[in-house]
C-alpha cells in the first residue's frame, strides 16, 4: 500500500511540473514576440525573424526525421506539420 501512495504522489508531481513547464514556455514565447514587436531597429527585427525561421526549419527537419512528436521548440504544438 505504501508504494501506491508514493507512486500516486509522484504522478501528481509530474503533472504539476509539466503544467509549469508549459506555462513557462508560453511566457517565454510571448516575451520573444513582444521583444520583436517593440524593437524599432529593422536590422534587429530581421535577425529575430531569421532566428525564428531557423528554429522552425530545425523543428520541421526533426519532424521529417520522425523526431519531435512532443511539444515544439517554440513553445507549442500547433499540429500543422
Amino acid at each position: 500500500m505504501r508504494w501506491r501512495r508514493r507512486f500516486g504522489l509522484s504522478m501528481g508531481w509530474n503533472r504539476i511540473m509539466t503544467s509549469t513547464a508549459s506555462r513557462l514556455s508560453i511566457v517565454q514565447r510571448e516575451i520573444e514576440n513582444l521583444k520583436f514587436r517593440l524593437n524599432p531597429d529593422p536590422d534587429t527585427r530581421a535577425k529575430l525573424l531569421k532566428s525564428r525561421i531557423a528554429d522552425l526549419e530545425a523543428e520541421l527537419g526533426d519532424r521529417r526525421a520522425g523526431q519531435g512528436g512532443g511539444l515544439a521548440r517554440a513553445g507549442g504544438n500547433r499540429g500543422d506539420s
